[in-house]
């Protein structure tokens, strides 16, 4: 249960919030910048079973594709980023994908694979949902993350990696192109 406080209201009224979304509401910039980096690098993580090393390697690519959206204020604050300020979530997953080193779970040649420009696209909707780019910017930072995907073998031609699940963003943009 969830600690409710009465707020005033603009024109006298009362109203009544959630400590939990006024915890959210108190973060700083840099806060929602680095809870939006870690999900990121979650959603990454965890499907493609990446190993402790891919992990830092590709945090340190995230900060560096992250980096022109420093001190920017976030728009709107999507469900997992805030989940990730909240309870840290998604560091914790990490943490037990760097310890166990990933899934124990083995291939599955029946899962539906996605294309690199999917999950680019995803990845993009986060970051998007966050702030608002200018179009040249998303594009760099679409190419960054393209990138990104291309050196842990995520829609490599020759020898893709596969990845062992595909969250449900990821599910629902391939239905609805199909």
């Amino acid at each position: 249960m969830t600690d409710v406080h009465v707020v005033a209201a603009p024109r006298g009224g009362l109203r009544f919030a959630d400590a939990r979304a006024a915890a959210v509401a108190s973060q700083t910039p840099t806060d929602t910048l680095a809870a939006l980096r870690t999900v990121l690098l979650y959603t990454l993580a965890d499907p493609f079973v990446l190993c402790a090393d891919e992990i830092i390697a590709a945090g340190v690519y995230l900060d560096h594709i992250l980096a022109p959206l420093t001190g920017q204020r976030p728009g709107v604050v999507p469900l997992a980023v805030r989940k990730e300020i909240l309870d840290g979530t998604f560091s914790a997953g990490l943490d037990v994908i760097t310890r166990t080193g990933g899934s124990v779970a083995g291939y599955d040649p029946d899962v539906t694979q996605a294309s690199a420009a999917d999950w680019v696209s995803v990845l993009m909707h986060l970051v998007e949902q966050c702030y608002s780019l200018p179009a040249a910017d998303d594009i760099a930072m679409a190419g960054r993350l393209t990138s990104l995907l291309r050196d842990l073998g995520i829609g490599d031609p020759v020898n893709p990696r596969a990845a062992m699940y595909l969250p449900a963003d990821v599910r629902l943009r391939i239905s609805a192109r199909t």
